[in-house]
């Protein structure tokens, strides 16, 4: 049976249905072939598996993300890491290592983290001769920080699923995060060598880091209030989220004003009916 379960599986991705349609429909042809297990039981099972509110809280999450990329948010946050990092061989690179480490800290979602980053810093890095294999492969992996870093999407499901606590989960994600952040800024330095890629010179002056820390301290506080709020308990994983989703979008509107209110814009595929790009 369970060699059939497989070959039910691939036979599905081999037919052209998406990943999880594939493995819900071979999963309940075997329950049903089987004969042990009832259809009540089955539909209790999987409404009892998405029945948390904490699972609220991971399209809020994306949704942030994909916020600060539409009201041009990421490309302050490249800007400001590219004063600190962006003079060394390859610094571009390195930007895309510490703004996924920031987006981390907000999206919780590496898919968000590679379509936001990439979008501001892949153009630019073409512009200034990096191989297309090479700023790829540096956007994409430094993406993964983010299923690791707090607040982190599949933690979240861990939490569901196992009853562990969530906030020593996201605790656990920290280091190894920023140790990613690390070996990844090694690789970076040895084939930017390699590759002999030109440094950019950086305007290194006071009014030009004041200037950089005035436009984009308000998205620097992101993340700190997505981490403190759930660390240190202030509020639920939910509410920080829809926290952070009021955050971004009064700084959007008020402060940056980079987008206003009207019609509705495409986020992911899916329609926010209050939001539209200016």
């Amino acid at each position: 049976m369970i060699i059939l379960l497989f070959a039910m599986l691939f036979l599905f991705i081999g037919l052209g249905f998406s990943i999880w349609t594939a493995m819900g429909v071979s999963g309940m042809l075997y329950i049903l072939i089987q004969g042990d297990f009832s259809l009540r039981m089955l539909v209790q099972t999987m409404v009892g598996g998405i029945d948390s509110t904490v699972l609220a809280a991971i399209p809020f999450f994306i949704c942030v993300g994909e916020l600060m990329n539409r009201a041009g948010i990421t490309k302050k946050l490249a800007d400001f890491s590219e004063f600190f990092v962006g003079r060394f061989r390859g610094g571009l690179a390195y930007v895309s290592i510490v703004v996924s480490l920031i987006m981390a800290g907000v999206s919780g979602s590496a898919v968000a983290d590679a379509s936001s980053v990439s979008a501001v810093l892949h153009p630019i890095m073409k512009d200034r001769g990096y191989d297309d294999e090479f700023a790829v492969a540096i956007n994409s992996s430094s993406a993964v920080i983010g299923p690791i870093f707090p607040p982190s999407i599949p933690m979240i499901f861990i939490s569901v699923v196992s009853g562990l606590s969530l906030g020593k989960l996201f605790l656990g994600g920290v280091v190894p995060g920023i140790l990613m952040a690390l070996f990844l800024a090694v690789v970076v330095a040895v084939v930017s060598r390699r590759k002999n890629y030109r440094t950019v010179k950086i305007e290194m002056t006071f009014g030009r880091f004041f200037s950089l820390i005035k436009d984009s301290i308000f998205a620097l506080i992101a993340p700190l209030i997505i981490i403190a709020g759930v660390i240190f308990g202030f509020v639920t994983l939910v509410e920080v989220a829809a926290l952070a989703i009021f955050y971004v979008l009064v700084i959007s509107l008020f402060v940056y004003r980079s987008i206003r209110l009207k019609t509705s814009f495409r986020s992911s595929g899916m329609p926010l009916y209050f939001l539209l790009p200016s």
